[in-house]
């Protein structure tokens, strides 16, 4: 008995942990809702065939969306356990979906293989990521941001369709 407490007791400690350090690094764990995720997704121009990486992945909904409404490759990063888990096993729930999803933290990987990049993360996380998507993206890559802008990189369409709105940012390389 007392071993299973403790199996709950680092359980819990790794699952609140990595909430800690998704949040500090990136983003916390916040739900994208579905209208949102179906807007960033059309207005992404995802093609079939193409590689659409989600940043900071959460539970996978929209890289399992991309990969299926839009026939495309969703990979998704996530480097909060109990999120990344949910992703995995709604993989498994659906085999012929071609997603994957990695437990790694995106600023540690080369994004110079995607066609389109979606996220909602953090104004601080913006700042950082600016430079590496700069870097990193090929010519006519797309970066969609559900609600704030990427610092320095020029914007090709701002989408907010009511006043009550969380606004999209469009880039194009």
């Amino acid at each position: 008995m007392h071993m299973l407490l403790y199996i709950l007791i680092i359980f819990i400690f790794l699952v609140l942990g990595s909430a800690a350090v998704a949040g500090f690094k990136a983003a916390p764990y916040v739900p994208t809702r579905t209208k949102e995720k179906e807007r960033m997704l059309r207005l992404a121009n995802i093609q079939p065939g193409e590689t659409v990486i989600d940043l900071g992945s959460g539970t996978g909904q929209l890289v399992m969306s991309a990969a299926k409404d839009y026939k495309a490759r969703g990979i998704g990063y996530e480097i909060s356990i109990l999120p990344f888990i949910i992703s995995v096993i709604w993989k498994l729930l659906r085999p012929g979906v071609s997603a994957s999803f990695h437990f790694k933290d995106f600023f540690s990987v080369d994004l110079s293989h995607a066609d389109v990049i979606v996220f909602f993360l953090t104004p601080g996380a913006m700042k950082r990521l600016g430079p590496k998507l700069a870097k990193e993206l090929k010519p006519g890559a797309r970066v969609v941001s559900l609600a704030f802008a990427i610092p320095d990189l020029p914007l090709t369409q701002k989408d907010k369709p009511q006043s009550n709105a969380t606004p999209v940012f469009v880039y194009t390389k």
